[in-house]
């Protein structure tokens, strides 16, 4: 069962790197949190607290890993440091899509369509408490969709949040 975890969320963080530049593959913002929502169905809030930070930490590290670049280029900081403050900044912000994963989890109904909307609901609240909590309004989900036009017409309603509200109710 491990393992299994482990490979779903391997998968959503290679398909969410995937979903934002400079890979930018078309699509992929509508599944990219396909296999996270997937662990996440069914399991209890400790385990898809886990989850949900696990998948969450490893994306922010490595898509945000022009920070190290930024502390030893401009900062002359040492690599380890440098490495050991974006995991640690990273690990504390990843608490926050942690807990809103374990909220899913503890709130799901067993309604398809009503759970989707309450994932995505949940999900796209995590993003508004990092952004506005946690001063890290980086990498929302609506974020991947950046050059789909058509779904950015939803940000007139409210913003980069309903775009993400919208992308992963989809």
């Amino acid at each position: 069962r491990r393992i299994e975890t482990l490979l779903a969320v391997a998968a959503g963080v290679v398909l969410t790197v995937l979903a934002y530049p400079p890979a930018w593959v078309s699509g992929l913002g509508l599944v990219m949190l396909a296999p996270v929502a997937w662990l996440l169905d069914g399991a209890r809030p400790r385990r898809a607290f886990l989850v949900a930070w696990l998948y969450s930490a490893a994306f922010a590290i490595w898509s945000c890993r022009f920070v190290v670049h930024a502390l030893v280029v401009e900062y002359q900081v040492p690599a380890a440091p440098a490495w050991l403050f974006l995991v640690l900044v990273v690990l504390g912000v990843a608490l926050i899509p942690g807990a809103a994963g374990a909220a899913y989890a503890a709130l799901r109904p067993r309604s398809g369509a009503i759970a989707a909307l309450v994932f995505a609901a949940v999900w796209t609240l995590g993003e508004w408490l990092r952004g506005t909590l946690a001063g890290v309004p980086w990498l929302l989900a609506s974020h991947s969709v950046a050059r789909w036009p058509l779904a950015l017409q939803i940000a007139d309603l409210g913003g980069g949040y309903a775009v993400s509200f919208v992308l992963l109710a989809v």
